[in-house]
């Protein structure tokens, strides 16, 4: 009978930065770490649409489904204490939250409302704080848009191009697709123009807006000429990029 070899955790290749990163010598050599100065917020773990390429929702690791629905006020302060401590003990003078899901507009109006507040009154006002979200668009109304736009909460839309390549992956869980309730004819200018503002007025563009971020998957890098056209209305210019 052939001999049992064990493999002990010792036996094995070491991993990066176990062997190879020396902080010590590092900082005798006048190395210093730098600080974070990006947070993300998973505000809601649930989502409207059912794309079959998610790596949430579509692979083995489902321990979603035992999370909670959406981040609690209590965990929105507590993130903005430790932020804001993080601040004032490295001296940043710029710090940016992503604000992320699922579908973070799930977490409803008045959800932005308070973490968007909460989280300015904590960080020291010589700090600049920006806030960054990625939606699919599909609960982006009026109403919400105003929200977004008094709070300074910057936008990147999710879509796979046109109809058809959007349709193929994003999709409800029935099936039917998600394009028309993002970029079609029924949208009214008024909410693009809004959606545009959202993109690209806090980069202190000069009025009228003309900028609106598109973001698509890595998997759909090209995009659909009909789909940039419909959101090109009047003074709207689209930029299309892809999402990593």
């Amino acid at each position: 009978m052939a001999d049992t070899v064990a493999i002990t955790r010792s036996d094995r290749p070491a991993e990066w930065p176990d062997g190879f990163l020396e902080v010590a010598a590092l900082r005798e050599n006048g190395w210093k770490p730098s600080p974070f100065r990006q947070f993300l917020f998973k505000v809601h773990s649930r989502c409207n649409l059912s794309c079959d390429y998610c790596y949430v929702y579509e692979m083995a690791d489902q321990s979603w489904r035992s999370r909670p629905v959406t981040m609690s006020a209590e965990v929105v302060a507590q993130a903005a204490t430790r932020i804001a401590d993080h601040v004032i003990t490295h001296n940043l003078d710029e710090v940016r939250v992503i604000l992320h899901g699922g579908e973070p507009l799930m977490a409803g109006r008045e959800f932005f409302v308070n973490l968007a507040t909460t989280v300015r009154e904590a960080v020291p006002p010589e700090c600049t704080l920006e806030f960054g979200m990625q939606t699919n668009a599909v609960l982006l109304d009026e109403s919400f848009l105003d929200v977004l736009l008094t709070h300074r909460i910057r936008v990147g839309v999710s879509l796979d191009g046109g109809r058809d390549a959007n349709d193929r992956h994003r999709s409800y869980a029935n099936g039917r697709g998600s394009y028309d309730n993002v970029v079609s004819a029924e949208r009214s200018n008024r909410d693009l123009r809004g959606l545009a503002r959202v993109c690209s007025a806090l980069d202190g563009l000069p009025a009228p807006p003309r900028q609106l971020v598109v973001s698509a998957p890595s998997a759909q890098r090209r995009h659909d000429g009909d789909a940039v056209r419909r959101l090109a209305h009047s003074d709207l210019r689209p930029v299309v990029h892809s999402a990593r």
